[in-house]
């Protein structure tokens, strides 16, 4: 990746505990003064606002597996992370990251997450094992059982499990969209009725097909395991666009015209897709952006998240949200 591209992805850093810390509670601006000071000026005004009124709770385990705990991180403003969580339960939003399912981790969407607490939800940046040495579906499983914990524990976390909803970008695009084509076919073991369906997505420069690619193409072998002529039905398995339904989740869509790493094609056809089924979808395009500048695009970003609130909130909660407008602070320029 080039050197650009890496300090972009920077921009969006949160941070958590070092292996072998305790887990920790610290605010969005910690976080931010995190950020380069030569490049903070890249990031969009709506995710430098209000972060010192959001609170984060780092480290916190939502499933176990053979190579370990899978973590992640809680993020509410000061008021919700003081206030009776039983009293009223609000939205939640399971945010994940991308880095072509291979690299990447919970932190790196931080001040997505931040954004969206400082708008109401209750955020969870949530990892993943990483390909190749955890091959698919170990993301999509990891994902699923994320949102199955947040259902779990909704009444402890003060969360309406109704209201669930993912927020990804570029692979973490992807597996937000997986959520919302299959996760209503995936039920906890021991409850039956308990589903990984979230109420709706929104997914950033996210690739929604791979069902078409060369035969003998290995660029994904690294993260399907073979090529699609070995094992075309994992290449089908692992492509929302194969996987829509009558009960598939509302989704948002937005993609740079420029973006050379993942074309908007294939997720123009699900949005439109979804559109002759009756179900709400759209795709944004940002001008001129590029895979990873896309992710930065304040109007893009905007969209979404009013996306999120038409879906996910309720009229008290948009009362609420509007009358707590984030403020700009003065270490945020």
């Amino acid at each position: 990746m080039p050197k650009r591209f890496r300090y972009l992805w920077i921009l969006l850093l949160a941070t958590s505990p070092a292996a072998g810390e305790e887990k920790a509670t610290v605010t969005g601006k910690d976080l931010f003064e995190k950020v380069d000071p030569s490049i903070r000026d890249q990031i969009p005004p709506m995710l430098k606002q209000g972060l010192d009124e959001v609170v984060v709770q780092t480290d916190v385990t939502f499933a176990q597996r053979s190579s370990g705990p899978l973590k992640l991180d809680i993020y509410r403003t000061r008021e919700a992370a003081s206030s009776n969580t039983s009293a009223k339960p609000g939205p939640a939003i399971l945010v994940i990251h991308g880095g072509s399912w291979k690299s990447g981790d919970r932190k790196q969407l931080g001040l997505y997450a931040a954004s969206l607490a400082r708008r109401g939800y209750v955020t969870y940046a949530v990892e993943y094992r990483l390909a190749p040495k955890h091959p698919w579906p170990a993301q999509w499983e990891d994902v699923r059982d994320a949102v199955l914990w947040l259902k779990k524990h909704a009444g402890k976390q003060g969360i309406d499990p109704e209201r669930i909803g993912a927020v990804g970008y570029s692979a973490g695009g992807h597996l937000a969209t997986m959520l919302a084509t299959k996760g209503h076919l995936e039920a906890d073991p021991d409850q039956p009725k308990l589903t990984a369906a979230v109420r709706c997505v929104a997914a950033g420069g996210a690739p929604c097909d791979f069902s078409q690619m060369p035969l003998d193409n290995k660029f994904l072998a690294y993260w399907l395991g073979a090529t699609r002529k070995e094992k075309p039905e994992v290449y089908v398995q692992a492509s929302p666009l194969q996987l829509v339904s009558a009960s598939t989740s509302p989704i948002f869509f937005f993609n740079g015209t420029l973006d050379l790493v993942v074309r908007p094609n294939s997720a123009k056809i699900l949005s439109d897709k979804l559109v002759t089924l009756g179900i709400d979808s759209a795709l944004h395009l940002v001008p001129g952006a590029g895979h990873i500048t896309a992710a930065l695009d304040d109007k893009a970003l905007e969209i979404a998240w009013n996306f999120l609130d038409k879906h996910l909130k309720t009229a008290a909660d948009a009362s609420e949200s509007s009358r707590k407008q984030p403020r700009a602070e003065a270490g945020a320029k």
